[in-house]
């Protein structure tokens, strides 16, 4: 009995140690288990950050490019109507003014280089695009052909850089020849103030005059190539 009571004694803590040994190999799996998904999941994370601080996202990319197309639009839909102009010699000059702004900004993301050409016995203004070797006229606002009704005319002055003085003997050589063809009935335009795709411009200024009232010129003045000015007051 004694032998066969220690016996059972003896057996008794075999199997506790035996069920403490399976519980710690149960649980010791466990504890793996969770520390793999853990440094998966950190090392995602960090992959993620590591991507997001190369570069943009094709989203950030296209969020940008709406941003700055919703701004051109803002831009020509606030262009006032043409009936709102030829009100006053201030009208005329602001809307000509808003319309090299827009032009400069399309030189600037699109990377185009306009024309304006300046026809004063007409009291008419038009914009080009260079584009296929040509001077392509602009008929759709905000840059369409302006003609000022009575009685308002302009006075065109070119600043001391002039590109295009040697037009009669052949064209400029930074765009070549105009290449339509030499049709008597076909004018070719005749730019003189160009606007690159940096938004700097042939130097220029412009008054704006009323013949039938005693205003003051409001001049456009653009004589340093980079900035444009809205100058109220005596010509001189």
């Amino acid at each position: 009995m004694m032998i066969s009571v220690l016996g059972i004694c003896t057996i008794v803590p075999k199997t506790n140690n035996i069920s403490m040994l399976q519980s710690r190999l149960i649980q010791l799996p466990t504890v793996s288990l969770l520390s793999g998904i853990f440094a998966t999941r950190n090392r995602g994370e960090a992959k993620k950050a590591s991507n997001r601080a190369q570069g943009f996202t094709l989203i950030e990319v296209m969020l940008t490019i709406l941003i700055i197309g919703l701004g051109a639009m803002i831009v020509v839909l606030n262009l006032p109507s043409t009936a709102r102009f030829d009100e006053d010699v201030s009208s005329n000059a602001e809307r000509f003014l808003q319309q090299v702004h827009h032009a400069r900004e399309q030189a600037l993301l699109r990377n185009y280089v306009y024309g304006i050409e300046f026809d004063e016995a007409e009291s008419t203004y038009r914009f080009y695009r260079w584009y296929e070797n040509k001077w392509q006229l602009q008929v759709e606002p905000p840059l369409r052909p302006v003609t000022l009704s009575e009685p308002y005319y302009f006075e065109l002055e070119m600043g001391d850089f002039r590109l295009l003085d040697n037009m009669s003997e052949g064209r400029d050589a930074i765009f070549g020849r105009d290449e339509r063809p030499e049709d008597p009935d076909k004018r070719i335009p005749r730019p003189t103030v160009l606007i690159f795709e940096s938004t700097e411009f042939v130097p220029f200024r412009i008054y704006f005059h009323n013949r039938q009232a005693m205003e003051s010129a409001v001049t456009v003045n653009g004589r340093s190539g980079i900035q444009l000015k809205l100058e109220e007051g005596p010509q001189w």
